[in-house]
């Protein structure tokens, strides 16, 4: 079992005028494309357009790749944010992703050893010790709601509502000036 970042990360370098965050969950259908919506959102109310924001998932088990956002994720983010994120379409997370990127936030503590079952150890590793590895707070993540209700899957997107730019926000202040 990998280490686990437990609090919001510290990216120790800038390397590019374009920092690249991603959000990776399970299948890339329910949080993290809802997650990347909220943060581009976010980035444009607070007139920030040098950030890349992209979402990457770990399986197509539940989902195939290429599929769009869960409807009942759709749904619930439009209800709790006004936001769509139609037209995204799911994508599987590669080592390059996660070596090439400036954070990575994840939502739950165990898509550590997900992320590099999906990618391998070595890139998780480098992003363990570069401190590009986050969890979106609160601390202990926010659960899938893939199996669950619909009420679940909106209490989740307020949740998403609620952290995504706050830990975006801490991540970007670490390493660009706004």
């Amino acid at each position: 079992m990998l280490p686990l970042c437990t609090i919001s990360c510290c990216p120790k370098r800038h390397r590019r005028a374009m920092p690249k965050i991603l959000y990776v969950c399970t299948s890339n259908t329910c949080r993290s494309p809802a997650a990347a919506t909220i943060a581009r959102a976010h980035l444009e109310t607070i007139g920030r357009t040098d950030v890349e924001i992209t979402s990457r998932g770990l399986t197509d088990r539940y989902s195939a790749w290429g599929s769009g956002p869960d409807p009942r994720a759709e749904k619930a983010l439009q209800r709790a944010t006004g936001l769509s994120s139609a037209g995204h379409a799911s994508s599987k997370l590669t080592a390059t992703e996660v070596d090439e990127c400036d954070a990575l936030f994840y939502f739950m503590r165990e898509h550590v050893d997900w992320i590099a079952g999906c990618v391998g150890e070595a890139p998780v590793r480098r992003a363990l010790e570069s401190g590009r590895l986050c969890i979106v707070h609160p601390p202990d993540g926010i659960p899938d709601p893939f199996f669950a209700d619909d009420a679940f899957y909106g209490e989740v997107m307020t949740m998403l509502e609620t952290h995504v730019a706050r830990s975006l926000d801490e991540v970007l202040d670490k390493f660009t000036t706004r």
